[in-house]
């Protein structure tokens, strides 16, 4: 009886032993299958950030929308936010209308791709920013019936300067921008932000050679104003005909390359000599003058 006890007594102890090696089991599998599962997201998070590492990409509803509007051939892919947000689906509507797939990633994702907290739910991605040419620029104007207005930027640093001008010269009419290759600001996701999605629906365009990119238009019948604080007052100028106006960079101003194709320099009038106005804030001045000129609105 006792070794029956005994051996009932060892038995139940057997029992409990296996039963928590088991338990212990498959809590050590629980927590090795959720760090090959963490890691495993890490990994692909990883890899999505390397992806947008050497591409271009642009957020928030209003910029990807003009994206999908203006330049949907060249998205790679779109990203949404898996929690619905607010004006999500018409974006998501219109992204399959023009045959992209959406991806849906959360929220902490998102703020992986970006540094801000404002992608709204939504990002494009493109292999890179598609630059156009003069003639595109010549081509928009000739559908809008007007004459040519494009702006020649000549070495603009600050990737804020450029969006806030791009954005203006889309609220204007500028038919083009021309922006330098070298020792300037191009187009980036920060300059989208800043210009609200207008770098999609008015042609940028690089050029190597602004001295040269001048004498083009000039070529083309343009008059080339230069925006310079010894010139005349652009207040009195009458910008008749195709206008290429010229803006210099924040500190150097425009280089003497491109003030000596420029055919006018023109200046703002100031109190007291005070001549400190930002260059897009003076860039929005001058176009918004030479289109008053023109009858535009």
């Amino acid at each position: 009886m006792m070794t029956g006890k005994k051996r009932r007594k060892t038995g139940a102890r057997g029992s409990k032993l296996r039963n928590d090696v088991t338990m212990e089991g498959k809590a050590l599998n629980r927590k090795k299958n959720n760090t090959s599962r963490k890691n495993m997201k890490n990994k692909n998070r990883d890899a999505k950030k390397t992806d947008l590492g050497n591409k271009f990409f642009v957020y928030g509803r209003n910029i990807v929308e003009e994206a999908l509007i203006h330049s949907a051939k060249y998205i790679e892919k779109i990203y949404f936010s898996s929690k619905k947000k607010k004006n999500q689906k018409g974006i998501e509507d219109l992204a399959i209308s023009k045959g992209l797939r959406p991806e849906y990633i959360d929220d902490d994702e998102i703020a992986e791709f970006i540094s801000e907290n404002d992608a709204q739910g939504c990002i494009a991605v493109f292999n890179k920013f598609a630059y156009r040419d003069i003639d595109d620029a010549l081509r928009l104007a000739d559908i809008r019936g007007e004459k040519p207005l494009v702006l020649v930027l000549d070495r603009i640093e600050d990737p804020r300067n450029l969006g806030a001008i791009i954005r203006t010269a889309r609220c204007a009419g500028v038919h083009g921008i021309i922006i330098a290759k070298d020792r300037a600001a191009g187009i980036t996701p920060t300059v989208a932000k800043v210009s609200e999605g207008a770098i999609f629906s008015i042609p940028c365009i690089m050029v190597t050679n602004l001295a040269a990119a001048l004498k083009d238009l000039k070529q083309r019948g343009f008059w080339v104003y230069a925006a310079d604080a010894n010139g005349d007052s652009c207040f009195e100028q009458e910008f008749g005909g195709s206008v290429a106006l010229v803006l210099g960079n924040e500190g150097k101003g425009i280089s003497k390359l491109c003030l000596n194709e420029s055919d006018y320099k023109v200046s703002i009038p100031m109190v007291n000599d005070f001549d400190s106005l930002n260059v897009s804030v003076a860039a929005g001045i001058l176009m918004y003058e030479i289109v008053r000129k023109n009858n535009r609105f």
